[in-house]
């Protein structure tokens, strides 16, 4: 169960052709969920189960996937995906929303009960292949059926696992079905009928005398099914039961959806300019070719950390190396002598560096050259570029492009994290290699903090920090490093402490010892001030316009008139217009000339902000705005005024 626990039921697919999306969806029956059929557009409460949809799409780019994150609510053979509110994968909840179509509104969601129980990653699992058609029968055989997952798949099983992990089950015979829904032009609709297709298949196989209940996993395998489901040749749930099969049966499938149905997320790469992990990367959710979880076709073994997640690196065959050191690793194999694997675990972080190597042996048979020539290093936690907790391929070998398929480290070769971690790749022989790992104690640490009631980033440059996932970083003596906080959206930077202060956006310290910084980043709201919360002096007219923010504003072709504009807050906007017909303005605050600035412009602009000013701290402050009267294009517009201020 430690995978089920680790991932919650979050769901994804797997692929077994480029050209194929897959999917994941809830198991049909449950005992805990109560079924029930709301009428759209009444508000209701419904009680089922959340679970996070991985909806797997091809990109443009060739061989290349990704993922679409949805969240359901199931209740019995229904499924709603769930709006307006997040909520905790694999848990009963109840939720109290607006049913729409396929979707549910909601407003509150109640946990009910957390960790529904998922399929165990270690023991002996059973599993029941269902065979169901509509319309006839495909060319699969029920023998078939079974020596793929009960000979075949299973013994790939056994042998990553390390024997920690055996199979069994049955296959049912052809069983007819009703078939799913069809939409409105007639095409099924297999994907979205999951549930229905797999609650059809449950009551064919026990009419037929199976015990469904007794088995630990259901997977039911129907003929090519198009209509919403044509490109897809499968989807399962993560660390739950449940896996739909579209005409689509060998090792890559069947090892793939399982892996889901055990828990595991994708197996990503994260390919990172200057190599390793930093700034500018490229995330890709299916990057490991040479995992089973990954994009490989060569269906090879899950890398340390995915295995490691599973509970199948115990009895030392994963050795730790965070303080250092040196050892020799095996090659993935059955039978082969421990350790397979090293870890290196970064203190006051997450973040874990998984090294391993691989030979075209055993199930890594088909793995190219180019995964079998050297170490292979994955990350995992904070900084991995990863989403959830899947482990991403790095390459740390970027002298020669930067790509999965150069990411070895080959013997006689080192590579220096960010973050100080230096990996020396030993010699190789045969099946067994050598790494040592080092710290590089010369490097001064800097270490980053966000805080405050708001949110944003901090970067630095040189590449290191990139706060969010990556904190903290390490540099030579005497670099100088530039660090620069950007405040999300609805928020604002507030200052620095630490080693910077101010409250200009970037600051740069020279690491001559070790350093700390925080960054600060409030809350704010903004609000819109029309014109007539302003004290306009004479000489100025009224005019009406959809084309004005608030539908009214003030105008003055006369130079000297005058508005007064008082606000509290951090940041002050002033909105006008520009055109062939406007004129300059000069702006005051707190009594202070600032500037001068023409609203000519080519064409008319309208409701636009011509100026604005940020403050230091949200404070009492006077604007004032003065006609210039420019010869022949003299007029200015007051439409509106907007304020920033912390909440």
């Amino acid at each position: 169960m430690r995978a089920a626990k680790a991932f919650g039921a979050f769901l994804g697919g797997a692929l077994t052709l480029p050209s194929l999306v897959m999917l994941s969806r809830l198991p049909a029956t449950s005992t805990v969920l109560e079924d029930h059929r709301p009428v759209s557009g009444r508000s209701t409460t419904l009680t089922g189960v959340v679970r996070t949809l991985a909806v797997d799409t091809v990109t443009t780019k060739a061989d290349r996937f990704q993922d679409n994150y949805r969240q359901y609510l199931v209740v019995g053979d229904q499924s709603y995906q769930l709006k307006g509110v997040k909520a905790r994968s694999n848990t009963k909840v109840d939720v109290v929303g607006t049913i729409s179509g396929d979707q549910i509104h909601a407003t509150s969601v109640t946990t009910i009960d957390a960790e529904l129980a998922g399929v165990p990653t270690t023991g002996s699992t059973r599993t029941l292949v269902m065979l169901a058609y509509w319309t006839s029968p495909d060319s699969l055989t029920r023998a078939r059926a079974a020596n793929q997952f009960f000979s075949d798949t299973s013994q790939w099983f056994q042998d990553a696992s390390y024997g920690a992990l055996k199979q069994s089950g049955a296959v049912t015979d052809w069983m007819p079905i009703a078939g799913p829904t069809r939409d409105a032009n007639g095409d099924p609709e297999c994907y979205a009928d999951s549930e229905g297709l797999m609650a059809q298949a449950k009551d064919a196989a026990a009419a037929k005398g199976f015990d469904v209940a007794s088995y630990d996993n259901h997977v039911v395998y129907f003929p090519k099914c198009s209509g919403d489901s044509i490109n897809y040749a499968g989807w399962a749930y993560v660390g739950a039961p449940g896996a739909w099969l579209n005409g689509n049966l060998d090792r890559r499938v069947s090892v793939h959806e399982q892996g889901h149905n055990y828990g595991l997320r994708h197996s990503h790469s994260y390919l990172c300019n200057g190599g390793g992990v930093g700034n500018a990367c490229t995330f890709g959710e299916y990057g490991d070719p040479f995992d089973a979880m990954g994009s490989s076709s060569y269906v090879g073994h899950f890398n340390a950390a995915q295995k490691s997640l599973l509970g199948w690196m115990d009895a030392g065959r994963v050795v730790d190396l965070s303080a250092g050191g040196t050892t020799t690793l095996s090659a993935f194999a059955a039978g082969a002598v421990p350790p397979q694997a090293a870890v290196v675990s970064v203190a006051s972080s997450t973040r874990k560096y998984w090294i391993e190597y691989r030979q075209p042996i055993d199930y890594d048979a088909w793995l190219p050259s180019s995964g079998t020539d050297g170490l292979l290093i994955h990350v995992s936690g904070d900084g991995s570029g990863s989403p959830d907790a899947g482990s991403t391929l790095v390459d740390v070998r970027p002298a020669d492009d930067i790509s999965e398929y150069t990411a070895t480290l080959q013997p006689g070769q080192s590579w220096t994290s960010f973050d100080g971690v230096t990996i020396s790749a030993g010699l190789a022989a045969g099946t067994t290699a050598s790494v040592s790992v080092s710290w590089e104690t010369s490097l001064y640490p800097l270490t980053t903090a966000a805080a405050g009631s708001g949110s944003g980033t901090v970067t630095s440059l040189p590449a290191g920090i990139d706060c969010g996932p990556i904190c903290s970083a390490r540099y030579t003596p005497a670099t100088a490093v530039t660090l620069r906080a950007t405040p999300a959206i609805g928020s604002m930077f507030a200052g620095w402490s630490g080693d910077c202060s101010g409250y200009a956006p970037t600051c740069t310290v020279t690491m001559t010892q070790a350093r700390s910084v925080g960054a600060a980043f409030t809350t704010t709201s903004v609000i819109t001030y029309q014109e007539g919360q302003a004290t306009f002096t004479a000489g100025w007219n009224s005019s009406s316009c959809l084309c004005f923010s608030g539908g009214t504003a003030r105008w003055s072709k006369a130079a000297g008139a005058s508005v007064v504009f008082q606000f509290n807050g951090r940041n002050v906007s002033f909105v006008s217009a520009r055109g062939p017909e406007r004129g300059a303005f000069l702006v005051y605050v707190d009594g202070a000339f600032r500037r001068k600035i023409s609203n000519y412009a080519a064409s008319r602009q309208s409701a636009v902000v011509v100026w604005s000013r940020d403050f230091e701290t949200s404070s009492p402050h006077t604007l004032r705005i003065v006609v210039v009267g420019t010869s022949g294009h003299s007029r200015v517009d007051v439409d509106a005024f907007t304020v920033t201020t912390d909440t």
